[in-house]
């Protein structure tokens, strides 16, 4: 998905604000949108940590993505979970951020980040 969970792709902008989760609820989140078939299509899921970082613009800081392909992350929460639980600590989950291209933990609890959805893959 170009726009983060919540928006709304209109024109060439991402309109709207980002839903924002605990990773569970993420989780939860993804399966819903799944059942609800919002797109028209089924299949949607959350990115790995890998996946995610992937699309880091590393010549870029402030935010650290192409803009033009997924506009919408300034101003918006700048951390973004990945369906990677953390292989050292339990009840983690791995964020990364367009901020700064940074990739960190934090307990799956917490309170609330953003997601984008990808298909396929995996």
């Amino acid at each position: 998905m170009r726009c983060s969970l919540g928006e709304e792709w209109v024109g060439d902008s991402c309109l709207g604000t980002p839903s924002s989760f605990t990773w569970r609820g993420a989780l939860e989140a993804v399966g819903e949108f799944n059942r609800e078939n919002y797109t028209g299509v089924s299949g949607w899921r959350l990115p790995s940590k890998n996946e995610l970082y992937s699309i880091i613009e590393e010549s870029c800081y402030g935010p650290a993505i192409n803009q033009k392909l997924f506009p919408g992350i300034v101003g918006n929460p700048s951390s973004y979970w990945s369906s990677s639980p953390s292989a050292v600590l339990d009840n983690f989950a791995w964020l990364v951020s367009f901020l700064n291209g940074g990739v960190t933990h934090q307990g799956t609890w917490a309170c609330c980040y953003p997601i984008r959805l990808v298909r396929g893959g995996g």
